[in-house]
């Protein structure tokens, strides 16, 4: 079952602009929902994010590579709640 499957009728015709999920007025709502699954209180080391993996000089001779940690979030498409919802989409986060 997805988020948007539990979003009453009202809430659900309610659009929002594009922006990041986690900073639209609705974000509080979905927290307080997902809270019964168990997934408000996720330790910082759970979120969002890739490697990226490099090489360097020594790479070759020691088999270690430099990676970095990009931060990633999910990304809120715009338009009302109920369509908005199955469309949300992860991106890369620099700010």
């Amino acid at each position: 079952m997805l988020m948007a499957d539990h979003i009453p009728a009202p809430e659900a015709t309610q659009a929002y602009p594009p922006g990041w999920l986690r900073d639209l007025p609705i974000a509080a709502k979905l927290c307080e929902r997902a809270e019964g699954a168990g997934l408000s209180e996720l330790p910082e080391r759970y979120r969002l994010r890739r490697c990226e993996f490099g090489r360097a000089w020594h790479t070759w001779l020691t088999g270690l590579y430099p990676y970095e940690d990009v931060p990633q979030d999910l990304w809120y498409p715009g338009g009302p709640l109920g369509e908005g919802l199955r469309q949300v989409e992860l991106r890369d986060r620099s700010d």
